[in-house]
């Protein structure tokens, strides 16, 4: 408990520095407005039809929005959070799997500081969400391991089934089970483990049920294209020819990805840590490896591309292996307790200076004050005067999204074509809802519209009228 609040604590100046220092460009990169419109609707009840992909991020930042009506800061107060269940999983690793505390409070100041995971907290994606989720798999395995119990297989199957619905890799982690029941056997027997083995799965297929039957019902019945947002490599393989070098890359670009969170140094000494470890932290340091070579697996297998963004999950525990190999050191003799003290320090220092130019450089909440957030409270005043505030309003226009609190829904489909946003099945929906379409300049970014909305008046549709480039449409009564 005492740890908990001390780990709050440290996430409060993270947290000070994100709110801080965030920009206009962030805050509209790439993927953040449509995690933020549907963390917006989610709680009103208006879900898309794969609901279930991702639903954990954008469910706890609109929970949060409920309370404080803006969801930018419901994004910020939840990536503060979600920080934070980061750094208390770190510090139970250390406890339980390392059986260390200074492992486990030096993991979480490298951890902490650590300037990608930094960068990553100004993302409003399900990154966040999942790296949490890979720890706290990990902390619940060990848990079990330690005892398995009724309450701890459930707990176990639920925060595998939680990572699921953050982001579908997550159902790689169904691997843990046999795993730990593997290991609670040699440890009490096979009724232990056995027990342990079908309460876990049962809660786990259990509560992944509608998580599988929504994405059959959605392969069945609207003929989805799954593309690689869930297939991944094996789209490429599925080719003919197959397209060899494209594989490739996926391979160099993983790669990349896993070296690009940590420095050099860091890497060798976390990678000599693991191959001259002492035996009392072996066993934990190897179980971490593991891990993170899962992690990079999933990422070159099924993620959309194996970007760095998607690769960042393994960090924390990377974080316990450095922080593991550097307390080994302290334990060698005198020499080698200041070269640990040198080598922390030069960890160490990048990292802040890096936090430190950010919180001098760029100007205090400036997203506040820039030009999208006055468009956004403009856009909102003509809304209030056309009586179109309350009314459900479906755009491409994504760069104002997150500035106005219209009931404004994104036309977004990311990587699934789930069928309802295209023209033939959204008019007869704007018609049925009485909802407007909205529009502005160029931002129309599917080809089944473009030839729709480039007409001077789109066929069945009628111009219903303009605010600035914005021009709303509704359904031709004529027609």
């Amino acid at each position: 408990m005492q740890a908990a609040f001390i780990i709050a604590l440290l996430v409060v100046p993270v947290f000070l520095l994100i709110i801080s220092t965030q920009t206009t460009d962030e805050l509209n990169y790439l993927d953040n407005f449509w995690y933020l419109n549907r963390a917006r609707l989610i709680w009103q009840g208006i879900l898309p039809d794969l609901f279930v992909y991702t639903l954990t991020y954008p469910s706890l930042v609109g929970l949060v929005n409920l309370f404080v009506a803006d969801v930018l800061l419901a994004g910020m107060l939840t990536n503060a959070f979600l920080l934070w269940c980061i750094l208390l999983g770190v510090y139970l690793l250390g406890c339980w799997l390392y059986k260390d505390r200074r492992v486990a409070w030096l993991a979480v100041t490298l951890v902490l500081v650590n300037a990608s995971l930094l960068d990553t907290l100004r993302l409003f994606w399900a990154t966040v969400s999942f790296t949490a989720a890979t720890v706290w798999c990990l902390v619940a395995a060990v848990l079990v391991t330690r005892q398995p119990r009724f309450g701890t297989a459930v707990l176990f199957g639920a925060v595998l089934a939680l990572a699921v619905y953050t982001r579908v890799e997550g159902v790689t982690y169904a691997l843990f089970v046999p795993a730990t029941a593997w290991l609670i056997f040699k440890q009490q027997g096979y009724r232990a483990a056995l027990r342990a083995l079908i309460t876990t799965s049962v809660v786990f297929a259990v509560l992944c049920l509608p998580f599988a039957l929504n994405f059959l019902y959605i392969r069945n019945n609207i003929n989805a294209e799954l593309s690689t947002a869930v297939t991944g490599v094996f789209t490429l393989l599925d080719r003919t020819p197959v397209e060899w070098p494209v594989i490739w890359r996926r391979v160099t670009d993983t790669l990349t990805g896993l070296l690009s969170h940590w420095s050099t140094l860091a890497w060798l000494i976390g990678i000599a840590g693991l191959l001259w470890s002492t035996p009392r932290y072996r066993t934990a340091q190897w179980i971490c490896a593991a891990l993170i070579v899962l992690n990079l697996l999933y990422s070159f297998l099924l993620s959309i591309w194996p970007y760095p963004i998607h690769v960042i999950f393994y960090l924390p525990l990377f974080g316990l292996i450095l922080a593991s190999t550097l307390i080994q050191l302290t334990e060698r003799g005198r020499w080698s307790r200041r070269l640990a003290v040198v080598l922390l320090i030069v960890l160490l220092v990048p990292n802040l200076q890096y936090a430190g130019r950010r919180a001098v450089e760029v100007p205090v909440m400036a997203y506040r004050t820039s030009a999208s957030a006055a468009t956004g409270a403009a856009l909102d005043g003509w809304l209030v005067e056309q009586g179109w505030y309350e009314q459900p309003i479906y755009t491409f226009c994504d760069s104002i999204l997150s500035f106005s609190h219209a009931r404004l829904q994104l036309i977004y489909r990311l990587q699934f074509a789930t069928g309802w946003d295209t023209p033939e099945h959204l008019l007869p929906r704007l018609w049925a809802e009485n909802a407007l379409l909205m529009v502005c300049g160029n931002q129309v970014y599917f080809p089944d519209w473009r030839p729709l909305l480039q007409q001077a008046t789109p066929s069945g549709l009628v111009e219903a009228g303009r605010f600035e480039n914005f021009v709303f449409y509704r359904p031709d009564e004529a027609n």
